[in-house]
C-alpha cells in the first residue's frame, strides 16, 4: 500500500468516525425532542449513558460501492447484530 492509499483510507476512517459521531448525536437529540409513545427526556438519556457496562444501543455504519455494496452492508450488520446479542446474552448468564 503506498503513501497516498494510506493518505485516503485514513481520511476514510476519519470521515466514517465523524459520520458515526454526527448519527449518534442526532438519535440520542431526536429520541428527547420528536414526540413518541413513551415519552423520553435529557434526565433519562443520561442516566441509560451514566450505566457502566451496559450498551446503551448499538450502532452499525458500513460503507460499500457497486451494486453488491447494500447487500454487503446488511449481511455486514446483521452479523454485527447477532454478535452483540450473543455478548448479552452471555453476560446476562453469568
Amino acid at each position: 500500500m503506498d503513501d497516498n492509499d494510506q493518505e485516503k483510507r485514513a481520511e476514510l476512517i476519519k470521515q466514517l468516525g465523524n459520520d458515526m459521531a454526527y448519527r449518534t448525536i442526532k438519535a440520542i437529540a431526536e429520541l428527547i425532542t420528536v414526540p413518541s409513545l413513551v415519552g423520553v427526556d435529557y434526565a433519562d438519556v443520561r442516566v441509560v449513558v451514566r450505566q457502566p457496562g451496559r450498551p446503551l444501543a448499538v450502532s452499525v455504519f458500513g460503507a460499500a460501492e457497486g451494486e453488491a455494496g447494500a447487500d454487503r452492508g446488511r449481511k455486514a450488520a446483521l452479523i454485527a447484530l447477532a454478535d452483540v446479542s450473543r455478548r448479552i446474552r452471555e453476560e446476562q448468564e453469568g
